[in-house]
């Protein structure tokens, strides 16, 4: 699977039409089909940095094929908040509140063992 099935892939999963993913990335939508998802293009920088900013996706993934689609990009400003909180945490604290949500989310049912 190459670039352009992979942007296809995302643009799927994101449930976008082609004109739609165009606008986010600042494309035409004959840009996007007939070039980037036909293979016929090279993504350009611009071109990947909107889409990064648009949509959160891992852009290592989207030139590779390696780790995951969705990258970390998108977290809401209470996640970043939760996160500095948990860094500045001692490791010793940091491994407790880890366990603790881990257990909270297979309680949950939201997570695996």
């Amino acid at each position: 699977m190459g670039f352009a099935d992979r942007l296809r892939l995302l643009r799927e999963s994101l449930g976008l039409k082609k004109a739609e993913m165009g606008r986010l990335a600042g494309v035409a939508s004959q840009t996007l089909y007939n070039g980037y998802e036909a293979g016929k293009v090279v993504p350009t920088i611009p071109f990947l940095v909107a889409l990064y900013q648009e949509t959160g996706v891992n852009l290592v993934w989207l030139l590779t094929g390696e780790g995951e689609m969705m990258g970390m990009g998108r977290l809401t400003d209470r996640e970043m908040e939760l996160l500095d909180c948990y860094r500045r945490l001692p490791e010793e604290r940091q491994e407790v509140y880890y366990h603790r949500m881990k257990a909270d989310a297979i309680e949950a049912g939201l997570g695996q063992g």
